[in-house]
């Protein structure tokens, strides 16, 4: 009773195992055989389309000997004891198509007997086995079979006729031989034709591989032939899947397919996928590698510089670029904006789009044309902008982009130049040109400019010159300059540098020093009036 229980257990123990367990399967049709012809002469007379040449073949049943037939009553014979000596008889199946099958093979059921053996210098009673292809116009011959070979009874014999596949019109000939022994009997004649089945796998192709996120991904590939697909997913370097293909599977062509994958862990996997062609035959499995997942870095689009310096009549490029990384494929939309330049007055506007492909980083460069004119401007600045980033990408540094047009025309010479002297100098003032620096030269001789006396002011409209003689006459003269553009001299003015008279200063005659005290009291008597009263009363005396 335990040994019972025991037994009833393991096998509810092996069922239920078993759930689990799958197991590959691979299906091979089998090749597909047709009957081509199929003549047991039960019908008692010659089969239509058969041709018996002379009449010395018969159908009915065995004589000379009297055997019974292969199968059913009637059998084909060949009449040796009444035939001619030694006639060549031939009875000819019918036609036959063997253009569909990829090979073909004749059997036929010959009867054997002991009697009348091969005399000395005679052949015996045969058949000769020929066939004929009216397509081709080919009549061979396939080989002969003795009635007295040794044996007795009923024997198959096959000729392969795969080499005549393709004709339309086919035909096999009995040809009979006598030797004057007994009557050779044939039975059960079939041609076949077979197509052989399909006997090869597909094969696959892997194409790209992307991993989203730790649990999403896909996998590409490609196979020679349509079916249905299976796959397995395991860690990376694990025991290959499992896979079982006797299910309905997923629908494939020969175009790319695609699989998604979906509630992966983290870390590297093997893809192992599986074809099944209609004809059940299951391809080798494809190994995908399905890379762990990484955070993706798009990069960064940005301009090359932090600003642009250009000029009138330019035609140069702007330079932006992807940098930081280059996964994705990725573009940003870049786009012009007038400050005091306008578009179409002083520049070009520009707009577009630039795209880097996955893979791709670096710079790209945008085109960009400075209108000239005869006009002095000064300096003149519109931005560039970027937009808009696709693929993951992020805009940074200096965004939008200031570009500086510097003019190439002259400035206009300063006017209002003025000197006014002082102890040991003299300062300059004049009106301001925009955007305009100045070279300022200053000489003891009229009409003498000397680069060893010049002085370049910038961002301010006066100057002082300093650590000059007192009383020596100086000539001033200015231009404007922007870039490397200069106006002509303004014209020339004039100033003395000498020492301010101080009449409050009094020389002691005693000492030679200044009697401050003498000062202060002058100052206190002219202050309250004393002074001028004592002169009043003295003129009066």
């Amino acid at each position: 009773m335990k040994k019972k229980k025991f037994s009833i257990f393991l096998m509810v123990m092996v069922m239920v195992f078993s759930c689990f367990l799958t197991f590959p399967t691979t299906t091979v049709f089998a090749d597909t055989t047709t009957i081509i012809l199929d003549e047991d002469f039960e019908g008692g007379s010659l089969p239509a389309g058969w041709v018996n040449s002379t009449g010395y073949w018969s159908i009915g049943i065995p004589v000379s000997p009297a055997v019974a037939a292969h199968s059913g009553v009637n059998v084909a014979s060949f009449l040796s004891q009444t035939a001619v000596h030694p006639p060549s008889v031939l009875l000819q199946t019918a036609e036959m198509d063997l253009s569909t099958y990829d090979t073909a093979e004749l059997s036929f059921w010959m009867y054997h007997d002991l009697e009348f053996p091969i005399s000395s210098g005679l052949y015996g009673d045969r058949i000769e086995i020929w066939i004929y292809g009216a397509d081709s116009g080919v009549i061979e011959y396939l080989g002969y079979l003795f009635r007295n070979d040794g044996s007795e009874g009923w024997t198959e014999h096959t000729y392969d006729l795969s080499a005549y596949v393709g004709e339309t019109r086919f035909s096999v000939y009995f040809n009979g031989i006598t030797e004057m022994g007994n009557n050779i009997h044939l039975d059960d004649v079939t041609v076949s034709g077979t197509v052989v089945g399909d006997t090869t796998a597909p094969v696959l192709t892997p194409g790209a591989v992307v991993r989203t996120s730790d649990a999403d991904g896909t996998a590409k590939f490609t196979s020679n032939e349509s079916g249905v697909y299976f796959y397995g997913l395991v860690d990376d370097g694990t025991t290959a899947p499992v896979i079982d293909t006797s299910g309905a599977g997923e629908a494939i062509g020969t175009d790319e397919n695609t699989i998604t994958l979906a509630l992966m862990s983290a870390g590297a996997k093997d893809l192992y996928v599986l074809v099944k062609d209609a004809a059940g035959n299951v391809s080798e499995p494809l190994i995908i590698d399905i890379p762990g997942f990484v955070i993706p870095s798009y990069g960064t689009i940005r301009f090359d510089s932090g600003s642009y310096n250009t000029y009138e009549g330019a035609n140069l490029s702007i330079g932006i670029e992807r940098t930081g990384g280059t996964d994705g494929a990725v573009s940003v939309n870049y786009a012009s904006s007038n400050g005091t330049a306008l578009s179409g007055t002083h520049y070009t506007a520009l707009s577009g789009t630039v795209t880097w492909a996955d893979g791709e980083g670096g710079l790209k460069y945008i085109p960009y044309t400075i209108l000239n004119d005869s006009i002095y401007d000064g300096y003149k600045a519109f931005t560039l902008a970027l937009s808009d980033p696709v693929g993951g990408a992020v805009i940074g540094g200096t965004n939008p982009l200031p570009i500086n047009i510097s003019d190439n025309d002259n400035p206009p010479t300063p006017t209002g130049l003025k000197a006014v002297p002082g102890n040991q100098k003299v300062d300059l003032s004049w009106n301001e040109v925009d955007d305009a620096y100045y070279n300022v030269f200053y000489s003891t001789v009229s009409g003498e400019t000397d680069e060893g006396t010049r002085v370049d002011v910038y961002d301010e409209n006066s100057l002082t010159i300093s650590g000059l003689t007192n009383g020596t006459k100086y000539y001033f003269t200015i231009r404007a300059g922007h870039n490397i553009y200069f106006s002509v001299l303004s014209g020339e003015v004039f100033a003395t540098p000498e020492v301010p008279s101080d009449p409050a200063v009094v020389q002691n005659p005693k000492t030679g020093d200044k009697n401050q005290m003498e000062i202060l009291l002058m100052g206190l008597f002219i202050s309250s009036g004393y002074l001028a009263a004592t002169k009043s009363k003295k003129r009066k005396a």
